[in-house]
């Protein structure tokens, strides 16, 4: 639960960071505004018809169950399709986005990393075949592993 909790707490600090929490707030209240004047302008329709009527519309999924009849009903199916499916397109890319940043920076390496029980070495020059052999003697730490962050043969290792 509480690794649950966490996810859900990264997610929204990433979706607030890309202010896509104002996206999704602009699309629903399109969406409601669309209901209400769907509502209004269409007589015989119930308000959950409107609302279904506007949901379909934005996702330009157009089952054709129900349609506007009247000019004004168009007009607000016109203006909700304009208008929609913009909103939804900047929903839909922001989210893809944060999904490519993120497995951008993970092949990148620069991911948080939440990982316990060894050492880091960042960098290597002469003096870093004697840390490891200070580290290997060292009874409480001889089983641990270490990892050596380096560039390409700069790493001279003798164990």
């Amino acid at each position: 639960m509480h690794s649950l909790l966490r996810i859900l707490k990264r997610i929204s600090s990433q979706l607030c960071r890309e202010n896509l929490h104002l996206v999704a707030f602009v699309l629903l209240t399109l969406i409601l505004v669309a209901t209400v004047a769907f509502w209004y302008f269409e007589e015989k329709l119930g308000f959950f018809d409107a609302f279904w009527w506007s949901v379909v519309t934005v996702t330009t999924v157009g089952y054709g169950d129900i349609s506007p009849a009247t000019p004004a009903g168009r007009f607000v199916g016109i203006a909700l399709m304009m208008l929609g499916i913009g909103f939804l397109g900047v929903l839909t890319a922001t989210i893809a986005t944060v999904f490519i940043e993120n497995k951008h920076m993970e092949n990148r390496g620069m991911k948080r990393v939440t990982v316990k029980g060894h050492f880091v070495i960042c960098g290597w020059n002469f003096r870093g075949c004697d840390i490891l052999g200070e580290l290997r003697a060292d009874q409480k730490s001889k089983d641990i592993p270490i990892v050596v962050i380096a560039k390409r043969g700069q790493a001279w290792l003798r164990y």
